[in-house]
């Protein structure tokens, strides 16, 4: 419908000054999509090292709790550039227990669990 009426005005004065208008709301779409997909891929990092991220819990085991952790810590070597660790505790009500914490702050990260590397396919 809209291309009929701009076939439609184009043969008189009116039609410049809506393709000129057409150019620039085109144009202001693109810019603001460009400068929203610019603020989306930006990461606010916030973290420092040795913060505790998350802590995930209970657990039954200790292996259950070793396998969440290993599970979270994959999902975060994607995202960003950090190496991340994990302790696994026992509380006092008999339940496993994984804080997750930032080791460093790099470019370069590796998977760390308890000082050992863990192997994420």
């Amino acid at each position: 419908m809209n291309i009929l009426f701009f076939l439609s005005l184009l043969f008189n004065i009116v039609g410049l000054i809506y393709f000129v208008l057409m150019i620039l709301a085109l144009s202001l779409v693109y810019i603001i999509f460009v400068l929203a997909m610019n603020d989306f891929r930006k990461i606010d990092f916030y973290y420092e090292e040795g913060e505790t991220i998350d802590t995930l819990g209970p657990f039954e085991t200790e292996d259950k709790a070793k396998k969440e952790a290993t599970s979270f810590i994959a999902q975060w070597q994607g995202k960003e550039s950090v190496r991340l660790s994990g302790e696994i505790y026992l509380d006092t009500n008999n339940k496993y227990y994984t804080d997750i914490y930032i080791e460093t702050i790099k470019k370069d990260c590796s998977i760390y669990f308890n000082k050992e590397k863990v192997n994420v396919k």
